[in-house]
Order: C-alpha cells, then sequence, then structure tokens
C-alpha cells in the first residue's frame, strides 16, 4: 500500500498551472500559432473558470450578457473576416458598419501585456510595441 503524501498549497499555484497548460497548448498546437475557433474558445472558456472576483465576473455579463466568454470568443475574427466578404457574417449590415466605423479594428485583436500587469489601460502610452510612455 502506497502511502498517501500530501504536498503543502503554495499561494498562486493554481494561476501558475493554468499559465503553464496555457502555453503548453500553445507551444505544441499543430496549427503553429493559428489559434483557430477551437483554440478560442477553449482559452476563453480556461479564462471563464479561473477565480474571478465578483466584480470581473459582473463586469464580463454586464458586457457580454451572460459570463460565457467562449461563446463570443471568436467575433473579432468573424468581423474582420466579414470586411473581405468572408466568415459568417460577410453579409451581416452591423459588421460592415462596425468594419466602416473602426477601420483599424484588426489592432484590437490582442493586447501584450507584461505578465506582472494588475490593470489594463485604452491610453496609447500603457503598453504596446510602436508607444512608449511618454
Amino acid at each position: 500500500m502506497l502511502a498517501d503524501i500530501s504536498y503543502p498549497q503554495r499561494e498562486g499555484c493554481g494561476m501558475r498551472s493554468v499559465i503553464l497548460a496555457v502555453l503548453v497548448i500553445v507551444t505544441t498546437a499543430t496549427e503553429g500559432w493559428a489559434w483557430g475557433e477551437e483554440g478560442l474558445r477553449a482559452v476563453a472558456d480556461a479564462a471563464r473558470q479561473l477565480s474571478l472576483t465578483p466584480q470581473t465576473r459582473a463586469a464580463i455579463t454586464t458586457l457580454l450578457g451572460k459570463d460565457d466568454m467562449a461563446a463570443v470568443a471568436v467575433w473579432l475574427d468573424d468581423v474582420r473576416q466579414a470586411k473581405r466578404n468572408q466568415g459568417p457574417l460577410a453579409h451581416d449590415p452591423e459588421a460592415k458598419l462596425f468594419n466602416q466605423q473602426h477601420p483599424n479594428n484588426a489592432e484590437w485583436h490582442f493586447a501584450n501585456l507584461p505578465l506582472s500587469s494588475a490593470t489594463f489601460s485604452t491610453d496609447p502610452a500603457f503598453a504596446g510595441p510602436r508607444t512608449s510612455p511618454s
């Protein structure tokens, strides 16, 4: 019979495990860096399952109408495809209007933040490869 071995829990191990799992998935994906619909939905679902504060979960629900981020994870990809008359929103008038009003929306696809970031700001001086703080 094997003895039960218990390891002390270290604070923050859960987040490190999630980050490690995402890195393994990203680096071993057969499509390289092309996430595709399944990858985007999987990452969104993993993010939803994190221990979010009640305020964060409420903000997500306010924006999306529910906390199912996987359901909308590919929306911007679909809108960007519509700009080229492709994808499920190719003939959607709302997608067309959105692309007309926001022609550079491809730049919104992701934000590169330092791992130590606790907040995000839309201020261009906050972060980004083309800007630096003044």
